[in-house]
């Protein structure tokens, strides 16, 4: 991946063929665990992981899903948001709490049961296995040790939109 200074805001750059990051926890962590991401997808691809876990049975995921784009997550079970994302950057919040998981995003919002996998590390930019790359920017990705409610998200979702130039 590059990084690139646009408007005055730092992001990563994702090309969609070859580009990834990948971290490893110390430790497996469990849920429920707040993810937060501000990110715009260039191409409408289908399966487009913006992150995902290390390993197949230890993964939280966050993707774009099919050529219109909608959120989809991944801990075990499916979790596809309703709605369209707006094109051009976008803050959304991801909560994995097994069966009372959320979505939430600019005009998304969506409950369901995403699994309740551990997780061991992250791979940002592509699915675990190196495939199904993300083509677009990525300026920022934050996670915390719970979940949050429809507040604090609201709170979270607000600052990164101020801070990262988002809808």
């Amino acid at each position: 991946p590059t990084s690139a200074l646009t408007t005055g805001i730092y992001g990563v750059t994702f090309n969609g063929s070859t580009n990834l990051m990948t971290l490893t926890f110390g430790a497996d962590q469990s849920q429920p665990m707040t993810w937060y991401i501000v990110a715009k997808r260039d191409t409408p691809a289908g399966g487009s992981y913006m992150f995902d876990g290390v390993a197949s049975g230890k993964r939280h995921s966050f993707a774009f899903d099919g050529p219109t784009p909608h959120y989809y997550s991944y801990s075990g079970n499916d979790l596809i948001g309703a709605g369209t994302v707006p094109s051009g950057f976008n803050a959304a919040a991801l909560v994995v709490n097994g069966a009372s998981s959320t979505i939430r995003g600019t005009s998304i919002s969506e409950s369901g049961n995403v699994g309740a996998m551990v997780s061991s590390g992250i791979t940002l930019g592509a699915r675990y296995s190196s495939t199904q790359f993300y083509t677009g920017e990525i300026r920022a990705l934050m996670c915390y040790a719970s979940a949050h409610t429809t507040g604090q998200q609201d709170t979270v979702l607000a600052w990164l939109r101020t801070q990262f130039g988002a809808d």
